[in-house]
């Protein structure tokens, strides 16, 4: 929760790159330590603070993944993105499987950063943030580099352009925050659709992840079918996104998504239920799970481009902020089978989760619209984006 409004701000301030490097390299630290913690307060508190760097390290990765590329390759960015983000739980469960001892799992998790080392001398920050930063010789030199490393002329006549409309902006004067997201109309709208959304969709996520471990079958087994699953969903994500846009994708997953739920919820509903109903409550939870994916592919994707390069990251970063909120409140959730029926947190989670996909349908469409990089151009946008919509139905 912490990280992301921290790292968020400090991302848009500073830079993608700084940010990157600093989360990717002091987890090892942080994970070695936890490997030995001799007292439990001491493995929360290091816990606690590799949960901030990780959450920093997953929100200014992704923002300078999708920076670094044209915006009509966004999609498959992101998809990829999270494509190696399946790839990873795919692995966790025969590693957890081999390495019982969790201080080893711990040591086995955070070591593989030491092949990173070498993302000091190759990664470069982000040319978006540096021109909007205002930090033009920065930029010039990146620009210059690109255009040598890919054997391609100096775009001299571009970046005239992009010099006359700095100065004509001023944009290297503004400091911006959280209370950005909430100044004009449009972004304040976004933002509390996006929070909601995110939170839905971490709270579905999590609880699904979870409590697959406490369903009929091994639990080994049914984090990796879980993982495979989540796989597959990342992977169809690209096409369906160039087919169909980003809403409406958004919208049948969460929708997908809550009606395996609920339908595994009712399934688990009586008080003794047999081996067959709990195997097919199993069955309908996975595919839940498979919707939840989905979601949390296209809307990572989705809310890069609905806001601005100059509070982006502060705008992911927020949305991490509520996306960890159910990551917390998930558990709790879990908790309810204890003193209720084993079917209630499938149902709650199938609720929520539908009411994300009906606020889906107030946000509008980003695919084929320029990706904006100031406020006034996401007021600007929407503007024409409800001119458009209207000249279509007349």
């Amino acid at each position: 929760m912490f990280g992301g409004i921290l790292f968020g701000h400090i991302a848009d301030k500073f830079g993608r790159r700084p940010v990157m490097l600093l989360t990717l390299y002091m987890p090892i630290f942080v994970g070695v330590g936890t490997a030995f913690a001799p007292w439990y307060s001491l493995f929360a508190v290091l816990r606690f603070i590799q949960g901030v760097l990780i959450q920093g390290l997953q929100t200014s990765t992704y923002t300078l993944a999708m920076e670094m590329f044209l915006p009509k390759y966004w999609s498959h960015v992101g998809v990829l993105f999270e494509c190696i983000n399946g790839f990873g739980i795919l692995l966790l469960s025969p590693l957890a499987y081999l390495i019982q001892d969790w201080r080893y799992l711990q040591l086995a998790t955070c070591l593989p950063s030491l092949f990173a080392f070498g993302y000091i001398c190759i990664m470069p920050e982000s040319l978006r943030w540096l021109i909007m930063m205002g930090k033009l010789d920065e930029a010039e030199a990146l620009i210059t580099k690109i255009a040598e490393k890919n054997k391609l002329p100096y775009p001299h006549e571009s970046w005239k352009d992009v010099k006359f409309q700095l100065e004509t902006r001023d944009t290297n004067t503004k400091q911006y925050s959280f209370i950005d997201l909430m100044r004009t109309p449009v972004l304040r709208k976004r933002s509390l659709i996006l929070f909601y959304i995110w939170f839905a969709t971490s709270l579905g996520y999590y609880g699904l992840t979870w409590n697959l471990t406490e369903l009929a079958g091994n639990k080994y087994l049914n984090f990796f079918i879980g993982g495979a699953v989540e796989f597959v969903s990342y992977v169809l994500v690209l096409p369906v996104t160039k087919r169909f846009g980003r809403r409406r994708p958004l919208c049948f997953y969460f929708l997908s998504a809550a009606a395996t739920c609920i339908t595994a919820g009712g399934l688990m509903f009586q008080p003794y239920p047999s081996e067959e109903v709990s195997w097919a409550a199993t069955a309908f939870a996975i595919t839940g799970k498979f919707g939840m994916c989905g979601v949390f592919c296209v809307i990572a994707m989705y809310t890069s481009e609905l806001y601005p390069t100059v509070i982006r990251n502060i705008g992911i970063g927020s949305c991490s902020f509520w996306t960890r909120l159910g990551g917390v409140i998930a558990p709790q959730v879990l908790l309810i089978d204890q003193t209720a029926n084993q079917a209630v947190p499938l149902i709650l989670f199938g609720i929520v989760t539908l009411l994300g996909g009906i606020l889906t349908m107030l946000l509008p469409e980003t695919r084929d619209h320029k990706i904006p990089d100031t406020v006034e151009d996401v007021e600007k946008s929407s503007s024409s984006i409800a001119e458009e919509q209207c000249n279509t139905r007349l």
